[in-house]
């Protein structure tokens, strides 16, 4: 490619970046230590070549946004960690037995075995990935309706670029000094747990300037934000434009998986209307373990504030000593219409599969038990909602392609629709009634009347914002909603 450009020829280079990146994406979702070092360490600077070849080559502008976006798809695809490859395991044993061959031990008909197998692999993963592909990706963007649009940002310390669909059509947009945008979105995410009063409402100004008002003209009123790197575990609709949160005029919905999910609004929607059975899994506050007989059950006030709204025979709480992991293995679980934990949980964003929900303590002296990531992914829910009341972010994304959101990721990956999960957890101050009981009812209030997720959620994040007026508290931002 560099080759070509070198040749004045960079419409032929990009045509060879595809290539390149398609090979990439074959190999990671196949056969994935191939790629080893060398893709880890390059896949942001292949991407910034891909993008300087891209504005350089002859009606780059008629074509930029939908080729960039679908290139830049594939790339987060080839970073994330798939499970579910297929038939690749026969292409895997030929590779590796001519890695072990030697001289006359080598078949003379293995190369052409091995070429043979890597042709069926590929046309398996044409059909089963096949909305990792232009035509994928346009009746993608033909089927959002008319009040939604996606939007996705791929950020650096030397370059910043926005892409919306809406329409069925694409637009990119470079973003200016974004040394400076970098700097900004790693201070908010530092900021944002400690709430630091008029620093932080400048700090979201900046960034409502910053990311939002450069494609605000083609935003519609539910947005589905791709988050990916800097911006990956960071309220977005926490942002301010001429004085209003993004909240108060838009949804604004995670979106973790794009374009995999043909009908995100879809995922959004749950039934709780009365008189409806529902199927209710109400979990959380671990305890450690105490011998002898409990005269006493400990429980938390956000667990009874649930608890006073789903009462009936639908409802199925585990707390305290009895909040370890064969609860998450029963029937009661993989069955839940909604699943409310209120247990603290990580979400690492540098190594998600660190990710965990924290359990009671097992035995005594072992001290609390977690349930992991790769454990949550093994399990197979039917969930419309699984609300993560307690859990955190921590750490930073590793690279600018990163879209794993940890324990969120996990839920969805099991099979859950929707995700609504806490980015931090504020410190309770002695005597202080906590923000988040109010606001878990608010939006189970909420939920019940409209039966969307992201319309609840921004109901409640309204509401509070009317009620505190001026306030400068950010806790109502904290609750994010996902989906795949």
């Amino acid at each position: 490619a560099r080759a070509l450009d070198r040749g004045g020829q960079a419409g032929k280079a990009v045509a060879v970046m595809q290539q390149l990146i398609d090979e990439i994406l074959f190999w990671r979702l196949s056969v994935p230590g191939v790629l080893g070092a060398w893709y880890w360490q390059r896949q942001e600077q292949l991407f910034a070549y891909y993008l300087d070849l891209k504005a350089r080559a002859p009606g780059s502008s008629q074509r930029g946004g939908l080729d960039t976006l679908l290139v830049l798809t594939k790339l987060r695809y080839a970073v994330k960690s798939r499970a579910d490859m297929v038939g690749a395991d026969t292409l895997r044993a030929l590779l590796a037995q001519r890695a072990n061959a030697t001289g006359d031990d080598q078949p003379a008909d293995l190369n052409a075995r091995i070429k043979t197998e890597q042709a069926t692999v590929r046309a398996l993963l044409k059909v089963q990935y096949g909305f990792l592909s232009k035509t994928g990706l346009q009746n993608y963007l033909g089927s959002l309706g008319r009040n939604e649009a996606v939007l996705t940002y791929h950020i650096t310390k030397s370059a910043a670029y926005a892409w919306v669909g809406k329409n069925g059509r694409v637009q990119q947009r470079k973003l200016a000094n974004p040394s400076r945008l970098y700097a900004d979105l790693q201070d908010a995410r530092n900021n944002m747990r400690v709430n630091r009063g008029q620093s932080l409402e400048r700090l979201l100004n900046r960034l409502g300037k910053q990311l939002f008002a450069p494609v605000a003209d083609l935003l519609a009123e539910q947005v589905y934000l791709i988050p990916a790197g800097p911006l990956l575990g960071l309220p977005f609709d926490a942002l301010r434009v001429n004085g209003r949160y993004l909240a108060e005029d838009h949804r604004v919905v995670n979106l973790l998986s794009f374009p995999a999910n043909p009908d995100p609004a879809a995922s959004l929607r749950v039934s709780l209307r009365t008189g409806t059975p529902q199927k209710i899994f109400l979990a959380g506050h671990p305890q450690d373990f105490s011998g002898g007989f409990a005269t006493h059950l400990q429980t938390s006030v956000e667990i009874q504030a649930v608890t006073d709204i789903f009462r009936g025979p639908g409802l199925h709480i585990i707390q305290g000593a009895a909040l370890l992991p064969d609860e998450f293995h029963s029937d009661r679980f993989a069955n839940a219409d909604v699943a409310h934990l209120t247990m603290p949980a990580s979400i690492d964003l540098g190594h998600p599969e660190r990710s965990a929900l924290e359990l009671s303590e097992a035995l005594r002296g072992l001290g609390r038990t977690p349930f992991r990531q790769a454990d949550i992914e093994g399990l197979k829910l039917t969930a419309s909602l699984v609300f993560l009341s307690s859990s955190q972010t921590v750490g930073r994304p590793r690279s600018a392609m990163a879209t794993q959101a940890g324990v969120a990721s996990a839920f969805l990956d099991a099979g859950a629709d929707a995700v609504v999960a806490s980015l931090w957890v504020k410190q309770k101050k002695a005597g202080e009634t906590p923000v988040v009981d109010s606001l878990v009812t608010a939006f189970y209030r909420n939920l019940d009347a409209s039966g969307d997720i992201a319309s609840a959620l921004t109901a409640t994040k309204r509401q509070y914002l009317q009620k505190h007026r001026g306030g400068k508290s950010l806790e109502w931002a904290r609750f994010q909603v996902f989906v795949d």
